[in-house]
């Protein structure tokens, strides 16, 4: 492992005022769930709220994509263990938009993000990058062999009889990646969604629980969360030919430059600091997914 990166040591906050930062995150980032559901269901961008200015606080708290969290845990116990300066985790999803959003608001310091940021989103922050993971068709048989985009599209209207397709909700990250990619998919299962032609799931969580327990479910989900979730489901990946497979990347969002109550140079930036360090991308190629400029994995790119 790594050396602990430098940080600015702050004092212990009062029991009292980690309690009403909870407060405030809970109320600020759960309208945030709730708009972010909103905005996602109608594919439409995150909106840039009126400008606020919270108090300082001396804990980081990150919150986003539930595409994330799992990986993101699993990177911050390892932080942790190494010395690393507090920084708080929402357990909760509340999506790449209502991250954006409770970021803009002030509710949190950091939005957790799996899909690419628009221009307008992306006005005023700054992207980091730490990992990729390939989008798949999870299968309830042991067919583990590349399955063509045509296929899944017809999965999607409802041509195959002896498996139960489980949609995601509008704006997903993974149909947005294959959008990129093969639109045909993307509008096969936005159509099915818009049809109400199967259940759609509205979380990484429930989506999770209902490709692992229902018999004959399939489904869109990303490698890295099956192998870190230990899910019984076989991964199918989409391919045409010999090209390279879909890729969600994965990326922490702050201010590009940090407001005066943010904790952006302290605990925050430690963190992002040793994110981006050899022992997170050891970490994260260890746990199945790969570093932003793999040679196996994703194209690198500049943050935005």
């Amino acid at each position: 492992m790594s050396p602990r990166p430098p940080g600015f040591p702050r004092p212990t906050p009062t029991r009292s005022a980690w309690l009403l930062s909870l407060a405030a995150l809970a109320l600020v980032v759960g309208a945030s769930l709730g708009l972010a559901r909103g905005i996602e269901a109608s594919d439409a961008p995150a909106p840039t709220p009126t400008e606020i200015h919270p108090a300082p606080r001396d804990r980081c708290l990150v919150a986003g994509s539930g595409s994330n969290l799992a990986l993101t845990q699993r990177l911050l116990d390892a932080y942790l263990a190494e010395g690393g300066l507090p920084v708080d985790l929402a357990r909760e999803s509340v999506g790449s938009a209502g991250g954006l959003r409770a970021l803009r608001d002030g509710a949190i310091d950091a939005a957790l993000v799996s899909r690419r940021l628009g221009p307008d989103e992306a006005t005023g922050l700054r992207v980091i990058p730490y990992a990729a993971t390939e989008v798949v068709l999870v299968t309830p048989d042991d067919d583990a062999t590349p399955i063509a985009p045509a296929a899944v599209a017809a999965l999607f209207r409802g041509e195959r009889a002896d498996v139960t397709p489980l949609l995601r909700e509008l704006g997903d990250s993974g149909v947005a990646t294959l959008r990129s990619r093969w639109p045909a998919l993307a509008d096969a299962h936005d159509e099915a969604v818009r049809e109400a032609r199967f259940e759609v799931l509205f979380s990484d969580d429930a989506m999770a629980t209902a490709l692992d327990v229902v018999r004959d479910a399939t489904g869109l989900f990303d490698r890295g969360q099956l192998l870190l979730r230990g899910l019984h489901a076989r991964a199918r990946p989409i391919r045409e030919g010999d090209e390279t497979p879909p890729w969600k990347e994965l990326a922490v969002v702050v201010h590009a430059s940090p407001p005066t109550w943010s904790c952006l140079e302290g605990p925050l930036d430690a963190w992002i600091a040793w994110l981006t360090s050899p022992a997170a991308r050891e970490l994260t190629e260890a746990l199945g997914y790969f570093a932003p400029d793999s040679p196996e994995g994703p194209e690198p790119r500049g943050a935005p």
